[in-house]
């Protein structure tokens, strides 16, 4: 009789639990619902560096150690072929104006709208599949320099959050208006890092 009411009451506390975190989720769900695309865009971007951040976080002893690695700008040098030399102002430009501008509108392109436009043309409409499917292939992607297995669960949180971003606003309108709010978020998450290259290549 006493593990039948144990039992009970773990079922009771685990419905409970269950129907926290469904409501929870609705709730944010509901509120996404409400936002507008700018709003949208910036709330993504936050998920985007908080999820970074906390992945860099768990991945930190699995990271290379960059004790005694070239700095940022150094690297960024060598990858130009540019040594200790200054890169020069228009190369700089052109580095920014590809990240911030043509790299969110091609990458859109192929990593969001390629695997979700694939599912749907086979019937497959669940968001779940078309954010699962377009965040594994721009993690992939993302991964073909190194093959590192780190760089894949870096770059995996971010490819969730922009296939989000697509797959929300594909539902809920046409293609544009996810392609525009995707390439958005693409290009506020890109600007910081562009900006960060620009001063220190200098």
């Amino acid at each position: 009789m006493e593990e039948t009411n144990t039992d009970s009451c773990r079922h009771s506390h685990y419905t409970q639990e269950v129907y926290v975190e469904e409501m929870l989720s609705t709730k944010v769900l509901s509120k996404l619902q409400t936002l507008s695309k700018p709003w949208f865009a910036l709330t993504a971007w936050m998920f985007y560096y908080i999820l970074g951040a906390l992945i860099v976080f768990m991945l930190n002893p699995f990271l290379t150690n960059y004790e005694g690695s070239p700095s940022v700008s150094q690297a960024l040098r060598d990858v130009l072929g540019k040594g200790e030399a200054p890169i020069a102002l228009a190369s700089r430009w052109l580095f920014l104006v590809a990240l911030v501008g043509f790299a969110p509108l091609v990458e859109t392109l192929i990593l969001q709208s390629a695997p979700v436009s694939i599912l749907r043309r086979f019937g497959i409409t669940a968001p779940t599949a078309g954010v699962c499917l377009a965040a594994l292939w721009s993690a992939c992607l993302h991964t073909v320099g190194s093959g590192q297995w780190t760089d894949f669960l870096l770059a995996l949180p971010g490819g969730l959050v922009l296939a989000f971003t697509f797959v929300h606003w594909r539902q809920r309108g046409n293609f544009w208006d996810a392609y525009w709010t995707t390439a958005a978020v693409h290009v506020l998450v890109n600007t910081p890092v562009a900006i960060s290259f620009f001063v220190l290549t200098a």
